[in-house]
């Protein structure tokens, strides 16, 4: 995938990689509603609480990234995927959001429901999208297309290892939890954010998945059609409680911050004026 601009690409679930602004879009914005979960988008401003932001997936380095877990929700894939992979033969599932356990709330709970309508079975689902620096990066590059003259590229970074270090801290509390029930959890990702993961990371003990290990990660591209993404299931992995614990040892003693990277967050820290120019004439 390539020839991707750096900004905005999807808000509200609406494709926007050309930069303009569809009558979908209008509508879309007018609303203020996410259509993968068919309720209110609930990334807002801090200062203008009532005011969403919208954004799904953004350009960066050629690459669409996804920004929002709830991205992942589109058509169901991902419970879909959960469904095929680790719980064969279900006919039907129950997918429930936000269920407390001891480690804390899981995204979701899948559990396959029987022929007299009883849950005999449950798969728990963690999704974890990418986080960006530079909100304000983001806003500027959403007004900008609502207003029909976006820029190529906005200042805003990835910040891979703090989403990375949030999702395997959530995990080292959460993966025991299931391993007593005997049961198992999911992690779904992204493809661009588990090659960072095994770049950084010590993922020795990450291997083709063993249906019976508790902690499985489910991998995922965005599929360009025309200037439209799905989802495409790209990867599977699995690994027990003490290989997640040796998910946060370092892969390697080395840098794993990139010159464009290292740019990205001094472009946005000059846009917030947290920096000032010198000049030398």
């Amino acid at each position: 995938m390539t020839g991707l601009p750096k900004r905005v690409l999807e808000l509200y679930g609406v494709p926007c990689i050309d930069g303009r602004m569809s009558r979908e879009l209008q509508e879309a914005v007018k609303r203020q509603d996410c259509m993968f979960r068919n309720r209110r988008c609930f990334k807002t401003r801090k200062s203008v609480p009532e005011q969403s932001i919208g954004s799904c997936t953004v350009g960066y380095s050629d690459a669409a990234l996804i920004v929002c877990p709830w991205r992942f929700l589109a058509e169901d894939t991902v419970f879909r995927d959960v469904a095929r992979h680790l719980l064969p033969g279900a006919q039907e599932l129950a997918v429930v959001p936000e269920v407390r356990v001891d480690g804390g709330t899981i995204d979701f709970i899948v559990a396959p429901v029987g022929d007299t309508g009883e849950l005999t079975d449950l798969v728990g689902v963690e999704i974890q999208a990418l986080d960006t620096t530079s909100s304000g990066a983001i806003w500027r590059s959403r007004q900008d297309i609502l207003g029909g003259h976006p820029e190529e590229k906005y200042g805003y970074g990835i910040n891979w290892k703090m989403s990375a270090k949030t999702a395997l801290m959530q995990l080292l509390h959460k993966v025991p939890v299931f391993a007593a029930l005997s049961s198992r959890l999911a992690l779904v990702v992204q493809d661009h954010f588990f090659d960072y993961m095994e770049r950084t990371f010590d993922m020795s003990a990450v291997t083709s998945p063993v249906a019976s290990e508790p902690l499985h990660i489910l991998v995922y591209g965005l599929h360009r059609e025309g200037n439209r993404f799905s989802l495409r299931l790209r990867r599977r992995a699995s690994t027990t409680h003490e290989g997640l614990q040796r998910m946060l040892r370092p892969a390697r003693e080395s840098l794993t911050l990139s010159k464009e990277e290292l740019l990205d967050q001094v472009e946005a820290l000059l846009r917030e004026r947290k920096g000032y120019y010198v000049s030398l004439t």
